[in-house]
This record gives C-alpha cells, structure tokens and sequence, in this order.
C-alpha cells in the first residue's frame, strides 16, 4: 500500500510541482515589487500566503486520496476535496473580511487575525493529513477483491450469459 501512495504522491508532484513552484515565484517577486504607501504592510500576507501553500498542497493530495477510496464519482471526490481542504478557512477569511468592512479595524488587529488564520489553517490541514492517513490505512489492498476466484468465476459467466 505504501508503494501506491508513493506512487500517487510522485505523480501529483510531476503534475502539479512546476505550477506550485510558479505560484510560489509569482507571490516572492510580487511581495517585492509593492512599494506604493497604502500598500506598505500587503508583502506580510503574501508571505503569510506563501507559508500556508504547502500545508494545503498536502492536504489536498492526502484528502484526494482519501476520498477517492470511497468510490464516488471522479468530480464528486474533486468537489469534496476543495470543500473539506479551502472552504472553511476561506469562509472564516471571508467573514472577518465582511463583518470588518464597514467597522474600520486597526492594521494591528488586522496583523493579528491574519496571523491566527494563516497558523489555524496550518493546523487545519495538517489535521486533515492525519484523518486522510487513518482511512487510507484502515482500507484493505484494493486489489484483493478483483483476483479472487470467486470474482473471476462470477466474471466469466456474467459475460458467458450476456455474449
């Protein structure tokens, strides 16, 4: 079983690596080039940004694999996965964002939301890590069901009755 999350692991990274080293280099350069006076205190949250991207690289390759297991359709585990991984931290995010919007809060409080969001959404993900490993590992081998003889047996007359 290790050898295919390994396996699965390697893929995502030759899949998705170069466009998460991009993202990366596009949020470094960016958090450099902003030098306007309004925007002097921006570069923390890109770093705050770039800090949380491995965190939700991994827990959307370990959730994905997770809920792939359970069978469901492909776009279902795709839409289960963003909605378990970036949906509740961004909601949070979003509603401190909303409710502030009109009150006019300080940059200090501002600093201090976003510095317990970036290090809760750590520890959210990292959380969900750890539950996608516990059900990853409670499933059987996957292929132990498809060569046993009795599947084989039922196989060959399924397809004996049907052609």
């Amino acid at each position: 079983m290790s050898d295919i999350l390994s396996g699965q692991l390697a893929v995502l990274v030759k899949l998705f690596g170069l466009a998460i080293l991009l993202l990366f280099a596009v949020n470094l350069m960016w958090s450099t080039k902003i030098t306007s006076a309004n925007d002097r205190d921006l570069p923390w949250m890109v770093w705050g940004g770039l800090a949380i991207l491995p965190f939700d690289s991994l827990a959307l390759a370990w959730v994905g694999m997770a809920l792939a297991l359970q069978g469901r359709p492909y776009h279902r585990t795709v839409l289960a996965t963003i909605g378990r991984v970036m949906v509740p931290p961004w909601t949070i995010f979003l509603g401190f964002y909303f409710f502030t919007t009109g009150v006019g809060i300080s940059l200090a409080e501002a600093k201090t939301f976003f510095f317990f969001w970036f290090d809760a959404t750590a520890i959210y993900d990292l959380g969900l890590v750890l539950w996608a490993k516990r059900i990853i590992a409670q499933k059987p081998l996957l292929t132990s069901h498809w060569f046993s003889s009795t599947s084989v047996d039922h196989l060959q007359i399924h397809l004996h009755t049907k052609y």
